[in-house]
């Protein structure tokens, strides 16, 4: 009985009870180890990790060179002017000194704009960083619906990169990537159209999938793959495009598998 109530012995530097295995007995992170996490898949749980670690990164960085672009906004005049002529001054050391201010203006100048470019490529890579994070967890709840969604949504090869990035902003990223991995005639005739036009279709493809999942929520689900979505020509949608504002679409991300 004395043995059982004995309790480990604590941690000298830390006064924290050690385990029996010799750890210090700190808890480890809850996401891990609470019985009701969902289990993701070893692969996609690098890619997250991976893309976490990368926007970080690209946060710290971000910061950095935002602040050298403040200090050499600030420093760098707006125009640097014409490179001194030593005939202008009436001594050679007023030549040299004018010579070497102008010259350290243009260096400023440059460091202006390269860093300037710089921050404006990070912040592009950070927000498609963050759109391909919140497109996995919309993913991940696809994979909870169907046992084969990898296989099914993310391995489309025709897929554009207009239409990854529109599946990808969409709230129903796992409804529509689905859909179409199911009904590949469906994605072949999206990825002939233009841009503007491949989002306006996915819109509507999306729009009746949520409607018809809706609709049928007293239903018990089949298991059968989504009905196939009719799509017009396009025309339809070209006549309203004049009246309809889109988001911009970023550069290509390897979000879904070629």
């Amino acid at each position: 009985m004395a043995d059982e109530l004995t309790t480990p012995a604590a941690d000298d530097a830390t006064g924290t009870p050690a385990a029996e295995d010799g750890s210090t007995g700190t808890p480890a992170d809850p996401t891990d180890t609470h019985p009701l996490a969902p289990k993701i898949p070893d692969g996609v749980q690098k890619r997250i990790n991976k893309a976490m670690r990368k926007q970080h990164g690209a946060e710290r960085k971000a910061e950095e060179l935002e602040k050298k672009l403040t200090t050499a906004r600030a420093s760098a005049p707006e125009d640097t002017g014409a490179e001194p002529v030593e005939d202008d001054f009436d001594t050679h050391g007023e030549f040299i000194r004018a010579l070497t201010l102008h010259s350290d203006k243009k260096n400023i100048a440059t460091i202006r704009d390269t860093v300037a470019e710089e921050v404006s490529r990070l912040q592009e890579e950070q927000t498609a960083t963050n759109l391909e994070r919140d497109a996995q967890a919309k993913f991940n709840r696809g994979r909870k619906e169907h046992k084969d969604f990898d296989e099914v949504a993310l391995n489309n090869e025709v897929f554009t990169p207009a239409m990854k990035d529109a599946v990808m902003r969409s709230e129903n990223a796992d409804k529509l990537a689905y859909h179409l991995g199911s009904h590949p005639e469906v994605a072949d005739r999206i990825a002939k159209m233009d841009p503007v036009t491949t989002a306006m279709e996915l819109g509507r493809i999306e729009a009746r999938l949520v409607g018809s999942t809706s609709r049928s929520t007293d239903k018990q689900p089949s298991g059968a793959p989504d009905p196939v979505v009719e799509l017009g020509d396009g025309d339809e949608a070209s006549k309203k495009l004049m009246d309809m504002t889109l988001p911009e679409y970023i550069k290509e991300r390897g979000i879904l598998p070629a």
